[in-house]
């Protein structure tokens, strides 16, 4: 649902920006972090559940991927194993940012603000690949 948001809008990067932000500030959904920290958890005992998990996220990455072709419109292979690496990148921060015990200290906003920051430089490095109208 959020891919297709993303995919349909004037700006793609702009919604991707937007909607990872989202995922990194939002406390709403801690139950998310929860249920990524148990699967995680699980994954490293059961091999059928790490390889759900694996499937899932690689899922995750090509909708990324697909958006960053879309945006950057590029077809070269060595820039598509790029994408891979940066969409792997981005679902690890985003992963990582859920698993962390909830605080609401101000070094807790920091570290969210430094993983946004993180994120935008990522999604910074993809838009200077954006043709030029």
């Amino acid at each position: 649902q959020e891919f297709a948001r993303i995919v349909q809008a004037p700006d793609p990067m702009a919604v991707l920006r937007q909607l990872l932000a989202v995922h990194v500030m939002e406390t709403d959904c801690d139950d998310d972090g929860a249920l990524w920290t148990e699967i995680c958890a699980a994954a490293k005992r059961k091999p059928r559940i790490a390889e759900v998990s694996a499937r899932m996220e690689r899922a995750i990455v090509d909708r990324l991927v697909s958006v960053f072709q879309l945006v950057t419109q590029s077809t070269d292979a060595a820039r598509q194993e790029a994408f891979v690496i940066e969409a792997r990148m981005l679902v690890l921060l985003i992963k990582a940012s859920k698993m962390q015990v909830a605080d609401t200290s101000d070094a807790d906003i920091e570290l969210k603000l430094r993983v946004q920051r993180t994120i935008d430089d990522i999604l910074n490095s993809l838009s200077k690949d954006l043709p030029k109208c």
